[in-house]
Formats: C-alpha cells, sequence, structure tokens
C-alpha cells in the first residue's frame, strides 16, 4: 500500500477514535471524501482503535489494519495561539508503528479545519525541525525517513511546536507535551510486533 494511500486511510480510521464523537465523525466524513474525490484511497480493511492506556499527556491505541497490527500515540494540542482554542477545533498528533510495512515512527498531524493549500507546518522539538507537507486538515512529514528522528527527539524533549498557515491565512501555533511519549512509544513497541 502506498505511503499517501495509507495515511489516507490510516488518518480516517484514527478520526473513529472516542475524544468528540461528533466532531470525529463530521472529520472522518471530510477524509473519506476528500480523498474519495482524489481517487487515492480505496477501502482499506480497520478495526476500530483499542485504548490500551494513558501515559502522562499521551494515549495509547492499537488496531488492525489489512489484517496486520498498528499502534499508535496520540495527544491533544496544550496550547493554541491565536486564542481562543475554539476557533481551531480540535488539533491531534499521533505516532504511529506499523511493524508489518516496516514503519517504526509515522507521524501524522490532524486540525479541526485546512491548512492553506501548497502550504507547509513545521514540527519542532528542541533544536530540531522537521517540515510537514500539508493536505487540507492534515500534515504529514515532508520526508518519511525522518520519522525516527522525529520520534527520537521526542522522547528526548520536553514539549514540541507545530507552526502552520490556516486556509485563512491566520499563522498558527501549538504546543505539545511530550511527557509519556517515551513509555508510550515502549508500549506500541512491545504491543505491535511483526
Amino acid at each position: 500500500m502506498s505511503a499517501l494511500r495509507f495515511c489516507a486511510t490510516f488518518s480516517a480510521s484514527m478520526l473513529s477514535l472516542s475524544f468528540s464523537r461528533r466532531t470525529v465523525r463530521n472529520a472522518l466524513v471530510g477524509v473519506v471524501s476528500a480523498f474519495a474525490a482524489l481517487g487515492l484511497a480505496a477501502p482499506v480493511q480497520a478495526q476500530e482503535p483499542t485504548f490500551v492506556e494513558q501515559s502522562r499527556d499521551w494515549d495509547v491505541f492499537r488496531t488492525t489494519i489489512e489484517g496486520s497490527p498498528a499502534c499508535f500515540i496520540v495527544s491533544k494540542a496544550r496550547t493554541y495561539d491565536p486564542m481562543p482554542e475554539s476557533r481551531h477545533g480540535d488539533v491531534f498528533f499521533y505516532m504511529t508503528r506499523r511493524p508489518a510495512a516496516g514503519v517504526e515512527a509515522e507521524p501524522l498531524l490532524l486540525v479541526g479545519y485546512s491548512f492553506r493549500e501548497g502550504s507547509q507546518v513545521t514540527v519542532s522539538v528542541g533544536s530540531s525541525s522537521f517540515p510537514f507537507l500539508t493536505q487540507g486538515p492534515r500534515a504529514f512529514l515532508n520526508d518519511p525517513s525522518q520519522g525516527t528522528a522525529l520520534l527520537a527527539a521526542m522522547r528526548a524533549g520536553s514539549d514540541m511546536r507545530v507552526t502552520g498557515t490556516s486556509s485563512r491565512g491566520t499563522a498558527v501555533t501549538y504546543g505539545f507535551s511530550l511527557s509519556g511519549v517515551t513509555a508510550g512509544t515502549n508500549r506500541t513497541a512491545s504491543d505491535c510486533t511483526g
């Protein structure tokens, strides 16, 4: 399965989490519709994610995609700029492990609005920065091979800053706590093998 097709179907399946059922279902319809219109995502067998544990500021989930295990950690942004938070919708950051596909660290940012078309998002941890490509309300790591470097920075850091531009041209910044990333990703490694 191509990385883009997986990201489309994975972000759709991750939207079925229990954070806010109404918001999640509306976003799921948008994700599926966008990829269907582009002809990029065929239906994929994905099991509803199962909550495993809370690891401080991150939640750990397990699922099965096309018969193979996938595990991820997810956290909601702690800080929002500009305020108020309600203008941004839900803002989540995911880090996924899919061993059957050889993926150890696959990040995804999901927001409650669309990013400016053709824009990039920058994810910064300490002195390290990682560019992300945007598509609608999602942002994917520009260079997927940098996933493990981003994860290493997250495991060593205390907070993460995300900057981007909305479709309205508004500069946005989000802050995420990294407390619990190490324990959470250790759990995904033990729960998702081969």
